[in-house]
């Protein structure tokens, strides 16, 4: 037998064998039998078989540690018609030990037809010996019976994608047809080598640049690595991350998928699904030029198709109550359940501590998952609120260049009536933030208009008009179809001709309500300019809920009319962990997966990518700093593996990379035990 030493076309990488000094590369190591012993394996040869004789099954891998041999065969006169190779063009230049007697088994071989002694039949015969044989004695080694003749192959051969060897009968080339194949072969001579290919075979390393990017080990400057880790390609995003960590101040993202609606300005080709494929510059820590993939330069870093998104911007949440699920359950799942377990949990246990530990826990989730801006509603009842903004005002300051943080006040409409009104106002206008309420009454539910809503929305409207402020309302958050604030507000915004910025979440009840009364609602909202921001998760999880009853409806509003009428429209993350709504980790991926499927935005994607960035970049106002990718941003971006959207959502995509002025962020979504004390766990 002879043994495969580091480049056999049948043999790929095996894990290193420590024990064994010359057992390079990580490659499987050589064995061998003494010559006199060799020309008894004659199993190991193809045998010219008589007419109408059984084809001889595959060479058995038998497994022994991490050793590999291959069968020789003694046949001194030749094999010009059975296609063995002679063993000495592989021994003789490296061996002092030479068997010119003795042949390679052509099943062993990567092409039975390519290393034939025949003329040519197929491609260019290789110039020398493809796999370095080395001979060593079998002394010690306790192969089992089965192994006489046949080869000890390392686990897991990986297929590379060439098709196996043809065999070859009476001069002529056929397939299979059934017969097992030999799987993997070396590499066409004609082309560059994958990195998984032992050095003996592989091209110079500058000759990968560039050019294998199904490879995780394929950059230029870690090309030296390859080996190992082309082996295991599921690190590819750890590849990404290193060359990221060396490659200094100035460099280029090549080959990065990105929604076309996340560019600034369309570069490059679009493909399906609204992507656009491009190359990114980064220098000192901003976007100094987008270009069409392909016309980046070679100081690069190769993202193989991967996708890149702008940071994410959250514009509807409530940080006030996350985390309380653990101590403050929704007993049966419903809206009037989640108001009353909160407003219960506000009472007793909302400290300046309490609200700052579950807060800032929050924001971390945030930042980890690659959010740059978000908007969070506070419960403000006047004069407990206050505490509440004062915490807030603290976080936005300990934050800032990490995450914008904007504030909105919430509470039921009659709260604004009074002395209590014009305070809470003034506290908004005084912490530079968004005046807020919910369109229903202390106690009540989304149903009809309440008696006395119109005079209560003029004079919410007149506190904002007084103090430049602008408005983000919770609005219709039930099936009711009486449910009908949506389009008071449109027509009241008219009517006053309110100058302010005016974003409306939820909207439930209009997509079950009569077309005719839907329409023309619609037709109001987009032209009194209002945004819409809808909360796909939290409201699937509320709405039609019933006990032992399954729901009717998604409980979501009309984004697709909504769009269609020119209305921005947003998705956002909403309730995290408390009372409405029992899930989440304010990942603004996984709200738009879920609000892909919830709300249809897939077949096709068109430019709804912009729902978790540009559109409510927009609504907040950032999107000078936020929302998309434009020369001169701050290089805040989102790295994904993933290169078609059926990838993206597919996953979690919990290996992401994400980028702060062009820089990995090595932060990571805390420990849920950090909130136990806390919550009472």
């Amino acid at each position: 037998m002879g043994g495969a030493g580091q480049g056999h076309p049948q043999l790929h990488p095996a894990g290193p064998d420590r024990d064994r000094p010359h057992a390079a590369g990580g490659l499987g190591h050589a064995v061998g039998i003494a010559a006199d012993h060799a020309a008894d394996h004659l199993r190991g040869a193809v045998r010219r078989r008589p007419a109408g004789a059984r084809a001889r099954g595959p060479l058995r891998a038998v497994a022994h540690h991490r050793i590999v041999a291959l069968p020789l065969c003694g046949d001194p006169a030749g094999d010009a018609d059975r296609g063995h190779r002679a063993a000495d063009l592989h021994l003789g230049g490296r061996h002092p030990h030479r068997a010119a007697d003795l042949r390679l088994d052509r099943r062993l071989l990567p092409d039975p037809v390519e290393h034939d002694a025949r003329p040519e039949q197929r491609g260019p015969q290789p110039g020398g010996p493809v796999p370095p044989v080395s001979r060593q004695s079998l002394a010690g080694a306790a192969l089992p019976p089965p192994a006489d003749g046949d080869a000890l192959l390392p686990r897991g051969a990986p297929h590379l994608g060439r098709p196996g060897a043809d065999r070859r009968d009476r001069r002529r080339i056929r397939g299979g047809h059934g017969r097992a194949r030999l799987g993997p072969r070396l590499s066409h001579p004609g082309s560059r080598l994958p990195a998984q290919d032992s050095p003996d075979v592989r091209l110079p390393r500058a000759h990968l640049r560039h050019r294998y990017r199904h490879l995780p080990g394929a950059q230029p400057h870690l090309a030296s690595r390859a080996p190992p880790l082309a082996r295991k390609r599921d690190e590819g995003t750890e590849v990404v991350k290193t060359a990221l960590a060396s490659a200094g101040s100035r460099f280029w993202l090549l080959d990065a998928r990105v929604p076309t609606a996340l560019l600034a300005h369309a570069e490059g080709p679009q493909e399906a699904d609204g992507l656009s494929r491009v190359d990114i510059r980064i220098e000192e820590g901003r976007i100094a030029a987008i270009v069409p993939a392909g016309h980046g330069g070679e100081d690069g870093i190769d993202l193989r198709g991967g996708q890149v998104w702008p940071g994410f911007v959250d514009a509807h949440t409530h940080l006030d109550k996350g985390h309380i699920w653990p101590r403050s359950r929704n007993a049966d799942g419903t809206f009037a359940g989640a108001i009353n377990a909160v407003m219960a949990d506000r009472t007793k246990a909302w400290s300046p501590e309490d609200v700052a530990a579950r807060a800032d826990f929050s924001l971390r989730c945030a930042y980890a998952h690659g959010t740059v801006a978000i908007r969070t509603h506070l419960d403000t009842y006047m004069p407990h609120g206050a505490g509440t903004w004062r915490v807030f005002r603290k976080l936005r300051e300990d934050w800032a260049g990490r995450i914008d943080l904007q504030m909105s006040s919430i509470c039921p409409l009659d709260r604004f009536k009074g002395d209590d009104g014009v305070a809470l106002a003034d506290m908004v206008a005084d912490s530079g933030g968004v005046l807020g309420m919910v369109t229903r009454h202390s106690g009540g539910i989304h149903d009809d208009l309440p008696e006395g809503f119109q005079e209560e929305l003029d004079h919410f409207f007149s506190l904002a008009e007084a103090r430049n402020l602008d408005l983000d309302l919770h609005v219709d958050e039930s099936g009711e179809s009486g449910a009908r604030a949506l389009r008071e507000i449109a027509l009241t915004a008219l009517k006053r001709g309110f100058k302010g910025r005016i974003q409306a979440g939820h909207c439930c009840s209009l997509s079950i309500q009569p077309e005719d009364f839907a329409k023309e609602t619609i037709a109001r909202v987009a032209e009194a300019g209002i945004d819409i921001v809808v909360l796909p998760m939290c409201n699937m999880y509320l709405q039609d809920r019933v006990p032992n009853r399954t729901p009717r409806w998604r409980g979501v509003t009309l984004v697709h009319e909504m769009r269609a009428a020119g209305i921005r429209v947003s998705v956002a993350s909403d309730n995290t962990r408390d009372p409405f709504y029992a899930y989440g980790d304010l990942d603004m991926a996984e709200v738009f997966r879920e609000a892909t499927r919830i709300l249809h935005l897939d077949h096709p994607f068109g430019d709804w990518h912009g729902a978790a960035a540009a559109a409510p970049a927009e609504a907040m106002q950032v999107e000078r700093q936020h929302g998309r990718i434009r020369v001169g941003a701050t290089a805040d971006l989102v790295l994904f593996s993933a290169r078609f959207m059926t990838e993206l959502l597919s996953r979690p995509q919990s290996d992401r990379i994400v980028l702060r002025a062009g820089k990995v962020l090595e932060a990571t979504v805390p420990d849920w035990r950090e909130l136990d004390a806390v919550v009472g766990l």
